[in-house]
Parts: structure tokens; C-alpha cells; sequence
């Protein structure tokens, strides 16, 4: 990943600054922010964050707590840390983990690789995701 631009360009979003939207979906949108603190503390996080319509609708607002509360006790290294649930003017978010890396849609992309993936790194990439699957579907409460 190139540079992350400075805060100056970012939308101010509590203690966060959304640094650039990665992506949206039914439930959400997510974006790159960056978490500034004293003595130039810095770390880049995600933050998944309610969609404007839903978060009017409880349902979903219910639902999307649910998920914060599950993930948040998911502790594997395939599985992104949720660091934080909060709600800023109405719309909850969950602030997690950031990891840099190249969306695996791409390995797909002639145009950015050429040929086709190496067979063992799909596998490996498909056993990692399996395994912090397994894990999180074997979840338990901690009662």
C-alpha cells in the first residue's frame, strides 16, 4: 500500500479520522481511519460502520451488535481484533483491525498478475481462512 494521506485530508469521525472508504455492503460500509493519540501516536485501524438508513431500523441496529459482541470474543490469527463498539450521532460502529494486504478478488486479475495464482498459495489461503472459520463456528460463551 502507497502512503496513507495525513489526517488534514480525512473526515473526522470521533476519535478517528476516515482516511479513505474501502468498502460497502448490505449491512455497512468500512474504511481505512487512523486512530491518533499523545506524543504522535499513531495506528491505522478499520471501521465498520452502520449504514445511515439502516441505523434507523432497530433490527438491524440489534443485529449488527450481535455481531460486534461475537467477534469480539473471537481471539484467533486468521480473524481480524475488534477493538472497539461504539455510536457516534446515531450510527454504531466497530473499530478492528487493519491488515495490509491485496484483496483476494485480485489473484483472479490477469491484468495485475498475469498468470494464473500458484495452487499451493490458493490452498494455503484457503486453509487459513478455514481454520479462523473453524474457530469462530466453534466459538463458545465464556460461562
Amino acid at each position: 500500500m502507497g502512503p496513507v494521506p495525513k489526517a488534514s485530508a480525512a473526515h473526522t469521525f470521533g476519535k478517528y479520522s476516515l482516511v479513505a472508504k474501502l468498502a460497502t455492503g448490505g449491512m455497512a460500509e468500512i474504511f481505512l481511519a487512523r486512530l491518533s493519540g499523545a506524543a504522535g501516536f499513531e495506528k491505522l485501524v478499520c471501521i465498520k460502520r452502520i449504514l445511515s438508513h439502516l441505523a434507523k431500523d432497530q433490527a438491524f441496529v440489534d443485529m449488527f451488535l450481535a455481531e460486534a459482541r461475537i467477534a469480539a470474543q473471537i481471539s484467533h490469527p486468521n480473524v481480524c481484533s475488534v477493538f472497539e463498539l461504539g455510536e457516534i450521532d446515531h450510527r454504531y460502529f466497530i473499530a478492528m483491525e487493519y491488515l495490509e494486504g491485496v484483496p483476494f478478488a485480485c489473484f483472479r486479475r490477469r491484468d495485475i498478475y498475469g498468470t494464473e495464482p500458484n495452487p499451493r498459495l490458493v490452498a494455503a489461503l484457503g486453509i487459513q481462512a478455514c481454520e479462523g472459520l473453524h474457530h469462530a463456528h466453534n466459538l463458545k460463551k465464556p460461562d
